[in-house]
């Protein structure tokens, strides 16, 4: 098998020297380098004693986005040829991705290197208390077409020391009801989309027949974040009564894995709208670029002169080394912090090489123009995010009006809870938020939606916050 042995320190993981002396000869670093090198290549690269390690710098890399990899990976993966191993004992994994636009990227990472991190990532979860003796965690995540959510979960609770049941999304919410029954598990795991059609489905059959009651007091989320709105209606129909959820949280990507992990009762931020994470920095170095051109390493900013400002983040992985991971960019925003002192007595183990990632969000200058008006993609979220006006999920459809050619309307569909939501307050608020006067009013709809009538990504399954028909418009009539 062409994967690397089991690496040579006891932590299985790297040197940054080590990751940085084999990306120097990967062609996602090296435009004249054909194929990887072999596993057999990696090891002699690293052991090579006429290769001076302290020479190469992290910050003599460029920085990598899922964009510049793309044609790589896709070269590679299409390639025949004898001499190209990239797809040797390789793990696949789609990227989620939200823009729902293009092929999505696979990434491949050496299966030995996954297992490996994967445990390390279930002793994390363990560490934080996230998983703990006894659980039974039922997994509603998605899967199939190449997307691993499913077993990748199943997979770190087992190396965390829990108990997963692998329902999937597939199966119909009556029989995960029913096996939530038959084996009491008491978290659920899943991605917002799943979980928040999952509630809604057993709100509706408990509003009907009491027996179907389920509850839970841990809910482990992935891929998006929830909402102040979804999680008041999880802990609404999923907590036991005078009871309280605990929402906890994994943070990684097809490309990254698993490296972070949310436990509120340990870290929870102070910000609104933000999420604390916790990561070991023996796997994975952070960088925070600025828009400014400033970079700030990982622990110069627990000293920055403006602590806490956040920066999009660049991660190298110390536990990639067949298929380097360096200086990539993750899309996100946040920043770095210290352990607080409160959490010191609440995590076993080693705890100096950890450090909170209070993440902010997707890092997008994305926005969208309506009748003259542009609109912040994030201040539209932080106005959905309202608990007030009760939304579960929104998609905002821009599209060429059908009997006024050149005039555009827009179309704002939202998923709601079956009861409690002031719809004539909902309709109100939009009207104002969107700047919608009489005139423009046959110009404006909102659709109450099922899930399944949101458009999503094609593999990540998640909501696209905005579908913009009027650029397919317009490439059509152009050709």
């Amino acid at each position: 098998m062409d994967s690397l042995p089991q690496p040579q320190n006891a932590q299985d993981r790297y040197l940054l020297e080590e990751v940085l002396v084999v990306a120097r000869q990967h062609p996602f670093y090296n435009s004249s380098i054909r194929f990887p090198p072999t596993a057999q290549e990696v090891v002699s690269l690293i052991r090579d004693p006429s290769v001076t390690l302290s020479k190469l710098e992290l910050q003599s890399f460029p920085v990598i986005s899922k964009a510049g990899l793309n044609p790589i990976i896709q070269r590679l993966c299409e390639s025949r040829e004898r001499e190209n191993t990239f797809k040797h004992a390789a793990y696949f994994s789609m990227t989620g991705g939200g823009s729902g636009k293009g092929m999505p990227m696979p990434f491949v990472t050496d299966s030995w290197e996954n297992r490996t991190q994967r445990r390390i990532y279930g002793e994390l979860l363990s560490q934080l208390r996230i998983i703990e003796p006894g659980d039974v965690a039922i997994s509603i995540n998605k899967c199939g077409f190449i997307y691993r959510p499913l077993d990748l979960m199943c997979e770190v609770i087992e190396y965390a020391g829990g108990s997963p049941l692998p329902a999937g999304n597939v199966m119909p919410h009556d029989k995960v009801a029913a096996a939530c029954k038959t084996f009491v598990p008491n978290i659920l795991v899943g991605g917002p989309a799943e979980l928040t059609q999952f509630s809604k489905d057993v709100a509706f059959r408990g509003s009907t027949d009491k027996q179907t009651n389920i509850f839970f007091n841990k809910i482990l989320f992935a891929s998006e974040g929830l909402t102040t709105t979804q999680e008041e209606f999880l802990t609404h129909v999923f907590a036991k009564p005078g009871a309280d959820l605990n929402f906890c949280s994994i943070y990684g990507s097809a490309e990254t894995g698993l490296w972070a992990a949310s436990n509120p009762e340990i870290v929870r931020s102070p910000i609104k709208g933000c999420r604390d994470f916790i990561f070991d920095t023996r796997n994975m170095i952070v960088e925070l670029h600025y828009a400014d051109g400033r970079m700030i390493q990982m622990d110069d900013a627990l000293d920055f002169e403006e602590p806490g400002v956040p920066g999009r983040l660049i991660v190298t992985s110390l536990q990639k080394l067949r298929h380097p991971l360096v200086r990539y960019d993750t899309g996100d925003k946040g920043s770095i912090h210290r352990l607080p002192s409160s959490a010191y007595d609440q995590i076993e183990g080693h705890v100096d090489s950890l450090r909170v990632l209070r993440l902010h969000g997707r890092d997008t200058e994305a926005s969208f123009e309506w009748q003259g008006h542009y609109y912040d993609l994030s201040e539209t979220q932080q106005f959905f995010d309202d608990p007030k006006l009760g939304v579960l999920k929104w998609q905002i459809v821009l599209a060429e009006h059908e009997e006024n050619i050149g005039t555009h309307s827009l179309e704002v569909r939202l998923l709601l809870p079956s009861e409690g939501v002031d719809e004539t307050n909902l309709l109100r608020r939009l009207k104002d938020f969107f700047h919608v006067p009489m005139a423009l009013e046959y110009l404006f709809r909102v659709s109450k939606v099922r899930l399944d009538a949101l458009e999503k990504s094609e593999t990540g399954g998640k909501v696209i916050k905005v579908v913009d028909l009027r650029k397919k418009s317009n490439a059509d009539s152009s050709r």
